[in-house]
């Protein structure tokens, strides 16, 4: 009886000093488990470590898929937060280009030829929800200060229902110019500035429709002032012997800011330039080559300065678009303007940054 009484306290001793031991090499578990592991390995050391080590290591990745679960609801609301500050900042850049930051140089760079494209009866009319009628109204209302609300309104609403329509702001605008010369509906004395009370949001090509319209007069002197500097700036150069010639249509009065060279210096106009590219593009080719046999490509800054902007900014979408899909990124594309963006794991909205568009879908 003796004998059994010293058995167990050894063994309760031994119990002991190994839980101790085990429990300062694995100071991650709890003295439970590894009293639990002790008491069914029966003396087998190995045996202990090999159990206490493969349940540090599960407790560990427990531990770790518990974190992530955590920070998920934060990885997913910052990603959000930075999607919508890109698209609120791209949207306020893009409102502030035709509103108070407007500049003729910027926007005829971007329709070099504004009148065929907001004159163009293909344009169709305007549709104008509750926010943007009263925006225009307002807007018009700052044009014409002279003529009455009323008759503002009653075009623009096209009677007295106050629901959205679809009109042409340009027959609208040549309308008031006419009631404006004839001495119509004008008042005697001139209306206050008029708040532009109602943020037109994302409607952007509201928005250059009215920066044309209201710097209508301005953009056209310009390019008529544009015009007779490139005439007198012709004729210098025939009178000197400074003209150029393109060396693929053949024509030989070319002012030297008109035309682009290769690498290898061959000259070209602008208009080879962009049917060469137009050809490229829709072979859905990326490489460039100089329209002569000399086996060199168009730096990208000659193909930036020789296209227009629309051109070139596809040119680039596709060159970019290549490359991120050679890099293994995920993109996507604007199913209205084909306009390309990188895209991310939370992706259920498009939004398009092309200034033309800026549609999301």
């Amino acid at each position: 009886m003796a004998e059994a009484v010293v058995n167990n306290d050894e063994h309760a001793a031994y119990f002991e000093d190994v839980v101790a031991r085990l429990t300062d090499a694995f100071p991650k578990l709890s003295l439970k488990v590894i009293r639990k592991v002790v008491a069914s390995c029966r003396r087998d050391i190995v045996q202990m470590v090999i159990q206490l080590t493969a349940t540090e290591v599960d407790e560990q990745r427990k531990a770790e898929i518990i974190e992530s679960r955590a920070l998920m609801p934060e990885t997913e609301e910052a990603s959000t937060t930075a999607v919508h500050q890109k698209r609120g900042t791209s949207i306020k850049s893009q409102v502030k280009k035709y509103t108070s930051g407007f500049k003729i140089e910027e926007f005829l760079a971007m329709f070099p030829n504004p009148e065929e494209t907001f004159c163009n009866p293909e344009r169709g009319e305007d549709v104008l929800d509750m926010t943007t009628v009263a925006y225009v109204e307002s807007f018009f209302m700052n044009k014409y200060p002279s003529i009455y609300k009323s008759h503002i309104s009653f075009l623009l609403y096209q009677g007295s229902t106050r629901q959205p329509k679809c009109i042409s702001l340009l027959k609208m605008d040549e309308e008031l110019q006419k009631v404006e010369q004839k001495g119509e509906q004008v008042m005697k004395c001139r209306r206050k500035p008029t708040t532009m009370r109602i943020d037109p949001g994302e409607d952007i090509r509201l928005l250059q429709e009215l920066a044309y319209l209201e710097h209508r007069t301005d953009i056209l002197d310009y390019k008529l002032k544009k015009q007779q500097e490139e005439t007198d700036r012709r004729k210098f150069a025939k009178e000197n012997g400074l003209t150029v010639s393109c060396q693929c249509c053949f024509v030989d009065d070319l002012l030297p800011e008109e035309v682009y060279s290769c690498t290898n210096d061959f000259c070209f106009c602008g208009e080879c330039i962009r049917k060469s590219c137009e050809m490229k593009l829709g072979e859905r080719d990326i490489q460039f080559p100089c329209l002569a046999a000399c086996r060199s490509q168009f730096a990208w800054k000659t193909l930036q300065a020789a296209l227009p902007p629309t051109l070139f900014s596809i040119l680039s979408q596709r060159c970019t678009e290549s490359e991120i899909r050679a890099a293994g990124l995920k993109v996507d594309s604007c199913p209205l303007c084909n306009f390309t963006n990188t895209i991310d794991e939370l992706y259920t909205l498009f939004q398009c940054f092309n200034p033309k568009c800026m549609k999301e879908t």
